[in-house]
């Protein structure tokens, strides 16, 4: 599991031993998120290594907070201009669930998004097959995601 090299590795332990805490620290990451068994909060929950492209976050509440940020267009409109937004923003959804119950083809994602995509798949396919380390892969996460950006 990629915490635990992230714990082991010599760059941590150095810091473990000038930090005695962090010790601490990653045992209570371990039993609250990383356990199968007994975290209350397991990877299945919060985990988006295997996610597809078409949620940005694997959090449902912030991309709706997103896609409503972005339609409304400035930091604190006025009630109205709230209402006209959220309702526009729910007819856009009930044409989306619709499109959904007739099984039309989702909507194309722009080509950056795609391509995005595609560098991510590939750099997950090279991880899982041992080509990068784990370095290497948010390396590369890290420079194909801020370019996209």
């Amino acid at each position: 599991m990629n915490f635990n090299l992230l714990v082991t590795d010599r760059r941590t332990r150095r810091l473990v031993n000038q930090y005695p805490a962090l010790d601490e620290f990653f045992a209570y990451v371990r039993s609250t998120y990383i356990s199968q068994q007994l975290a209350p909060f397991p990877p299945a929950l919060w985990n988006a290594f295997e996610r597809d492209m078409d949620q940005h976050t694997n959090n449902r509440v912030e991309s709706f907070h997103h896609a409503l940020s972005t339609a409304v267009q400035v930091k604190h409109p006025s009630l109205w201009t709230f209402i006209t937004d959220i309702k526009d923003r729910q007819a856009v959804t009930e044409q989306m669930t619709l499109a959904a119950e007739r099984r039309d083809a989702p909507p194309r994602r722009r080509i950056q998004w795609r391509n995005l995509e595609n560098r991510l798949r590939r750099l997950q396919e090279q991880y899982n097959r041992g080509d990068r380390d784990l370095d290497s892969y948010w390396r590369a996460v890290t420079h194909c995601t801020w370019e996209a950006v």
